[in-house]
């Protein structure tokens, strides 16, 4: 299958990339702003939101507090602009683009590695809270199922965000005003207090409404659309990507 070629094409500049660097930054942000947060202020992170477990008030605290969802949209972001930069550096796209590789597989395929690594820094953002609840010996179970809901759940608005967000960034000329507008929108977005009938609508704002204690209305609603942009957003996506002229 094309589309798998095109993928293995992408591992193959990942790993030769310094593009798996930025694995580290938010792991090592976030473990330190963890593990900093628990030793000196352990009883208010397992009391934070008044949850009926400890372990579910440190999820919500690290989430919330410890801005999670902030360091997880900016490596999205990170990821998405990288992906295109790889080629744009040494004027790669231009060749692969004009090889026998459809256009449609080279962009799912970087659909795919988005997703893939969006994943994957969310089950190491679950298996941080793990570890260093055992560290400090917080008492937790996935029998409530609370750590298999939020990665669901974080899974699920992370649908919409990669497809809107690879398709801003495969629509925009340069990497200088990708990484601009994106970064301008994140921020902003988040900045701003916006009424609960717009925060649906805006992939930037997903994550900060994505664990099991969030207001479900919201969760429920985002949820939705997130489905609905990942499916639209990967269409208009493939069809602009096909008519781009990448010598531009």
């Amino acid at each position: 299958m094309e589309t798998l070629t095109c993928l293995k094409l992408e591992f193959m500049k990942f790993r030769k990339s310094l593009i798996k660097f930025l694995f580290l930054f938010p792991v090592l942000l976030s473990t330190s702003m963890l593990c900093i947060g628990l030793y000196f202020r352990k009883k208010s992170f397992i009391a934070y939101g008044g949850l009926k477990n400890s372990f579910s008030s440190l999820l919500f605290a690290n989430h919330s507090m410890l801005a999670w969802h902030i360091i997880l949209l900016l490596f999205v972001i990170s990821i998405s602009i990288y992906v295109f930069y790889i080629e744009t550096s040494n004027d790669s796209l231009t060749s692969i683009c004009s090889s026998n590789l459809k256009r449609r597989n080279i962009y799912l395929a970087k659909w795919m590695l988005l997703m893939l690594s969006t994943i994957l820094m969310i089950l190491i953002g679950v298996c941080i809270l793990v570890v260093e609840a055992k560290i400090f010996n917080i008492p937790f179970t996935f029998n409530d199922g609370v750590i298999v809901r939020y990665i669901s759940f974080e899974l699920l608005c992370s649908l919409g965000l990669v497809s809107f967000q690879l398709f801003l960034i495969s629509l925009l000329k340069d990497i200088t005003t990708s990484t601009i507008v994106s970064l301008l929108a994140a921020v902003g977005f988040n900045a701003i207090h916006l009424s609960d009938g717009l925060i649906p609508y805006i992939p930037y704002l997903y994550f900060s409404n994505s664990t099991p204690f969030s207001n479900t209305t919201i969760l429920r609603q985002s949820i939705i659309v997130s489905l609905i942009y990942c499916v639209l957003f990967l269409i208009i996506g493939i069809i602009t990507f096909n008519f781009k002229d990448i010598r531009e």
